[in-house]
């Protein structure tokens, strides 16, 4: 019998609702899977080892329907029985074989289908090495845009410092600058008071011969207050020179300050452009790592599908082994009641399926004695008829006549009396008694002659 045993990947692969992004575990699933379907394959060589054993039982058959043939040349009937047995068997081969070759073809599929969650699983895999190496690279440069901000930083810190100092100096450059103009104004109305002081003392020479020797000292004394004007003249003009040139110092430092600070504007404003590239390329990457996962939750979901598939399959596997199982009695005993279950002809077998419906045959050599008569004879289920399709029968009506000869009855049969036949112990016998025709009441039946073997077989189908 085949018994496909695949619950334990169907256990491992059925945690897959708790699916990890991790491919090395999608990777051991799949190794999981490769190992099942081999297991699989082992199932459909060992169904294709039974088809030959049946194969066999064909031949036999076939051996066993040429001796009866050579010993039995008269009983072209019974021949012909065996040749239609044999036939049935045959055909019950034919169906075997295309259940074998549909669950190689399902073998076939699923080793595609590996194949195809394999490739998938190396490109997220390619993927997933790709995005860690551009979120490396982007952290890189962030670090890298962090130290030149900082440095950046320190540099305006600086130019502000000179800025600060700078502003100090002009201050103190403006306070002496206004201390000599005050100095230049004192000394320009020193200048006039003096100029009018001689204009007076040149009026009083004229008038004051006298006072001119007091005069002359005076004048000699302003020329020396003149001397000293100039004097102070002189040194103020070169503090304001001085001044002068601290300005201009003051403001090429300045304008020098001010182009580091466009420098270092545009430096800031360089490495914010670079912060938010990165930032882009790291939003990029997280689509990337999103857009992987929902790869790989696809992925997921497919091999959960493929697991419903496998389950399926382990299904028609063991259902394979209930539809090839076929239960067989054989009898030789002559029973010659009219009415009744036939004693001998019964057949118990254990029923796998509460689903299944049953094929059944009744082979035996069977007569009706009689001018006018006729006899039934019915397979029954567990002691009752069968309904669905139908009552599984044989009539023979014989005007004047007493041959024993071979029959063959056989159906199908879905439900009885009680419903559909339930799984377990079963037992299956044949009721013999009249027709339903009122017009040939008396019945004289004979079920079996001369030693001949009789069968009985029972097969499930779904």
């Amino acid at each position: 019998m085949i018994r496909s045993k695949l619950s334990p990947l169907a256990l491992a692969l059925f945690c897959l609702s708790c699916a990890s992004d991790d491919p090395g575990d999608l990777e051991a699933r799949l190794a999981a899977l490769e190992t099942d379907v081999a297991a699989n394959s082992a199932a459909v060589a060992a169904a294709s080892d039974e088809r030959a054993g049946l194969r066999g039982e064909v031949d036999t058959l076939t051996t066993a329907v040429d001796e009866a043939t050579a010993s039995v040349g008269g009983f072209d009937a019974d021949i012909a029985a065996n040749t239609a047995a044999v036939t049935a068997n045959a055909e019950a081969i034919t169906a075997l074989d295309t259940r074998v070759g549909a669950a190689e073809g399902d073998v076939a599929t699923l080793d595609a289908e590996v194949g195809t969650f394999t490739a998938a699983i190396d490109a997220n895999t390619t993927a997933i090495d790709a995005n860690a190496t551009a979120l490396s690279a982007a952290t890189a440069d962030i670090a890298t845009n962090g130290t030149a901000i900082a440095a950046n930083a320190a540099d305006i810190a600086t130019n502000a410092a000179n800025i600060a100092t700078n502003a100090t100096s002009i201050g103190t450059n403006a306070a002496a600058i206004t201390t000599n103009s005050g100095g230049i104004t004192t000394n320009a109305g020193d200048i006039a008071t003096n100029a009018t002081a001689i204009s007076g003392n040149s009026a009083s020479i004229g008038t004051n011969a006298t006072d001119i020797a007091t005069n002359a000292s005076g004048i000699s004394t302003n020329a020396t207050a003149i001397g000293t004007n100039a004097t102070d003249v002189a040194t103020n003009a070169s503090g304001i020179s001085t001044n002068a040139t601290a300005i201009s110092t003051n403001a090429t430092d300045v304008a020098t300050n001010a182009s580091g600070i466009s420098a270092n504007a545009t430096a800031i404003s360089t490495n914010a452009s670079g912060v938010a590239t990165n930032a882009s390329g790291i939003s990029t990457n997280a689509s990337d790592v999103a857009t992987n996962a929902s790869g790989v939750a696809t992925n997921a979901s497919d091999i959960a599908d493929n697991v419903s598939d496998i389950v399926a399959i382990e299904g028609d596997l063991d259902n394979l082994e209930i539809w090839t199982t076929i239960n067989h009695v054989s009898f030789i005993s002559e029973q010659p009641h009219d009415v009744g279950f036939l004693p001998d002809r019964v057949l118990t077998f254990t029923k796998q399926s509460p689903s299944s419906q049953l094929f059944l045959t009744y082979h035996d050599n069977l007569r009706t004695n009689g001018n006018n008569t006729s006899c039934r004879w019915e397979i029954y289920i567990n002691g009752e008829r069968c309904l669905t399709p139908g009552a599984i029968t044989s009539d023979i009506y014989v005007t004047s006549d007493n041959s024993h000869k071979v029959h063959e009855v056989a159906g199908f049969c879905e439900t009885t009396a009680s419903g559909t036949i339930p799984a377990g112990t079963t037992t299956i016998t044949v009721m013999v008694g009249p027709t339903s025709s009122v017009n040939w009441p008396n019945q004289d039946c004979y079920t079996g002659w001369f030693g001949m073997t009789g069968h009985m077989t029972a097969q499930e189908l779904p």
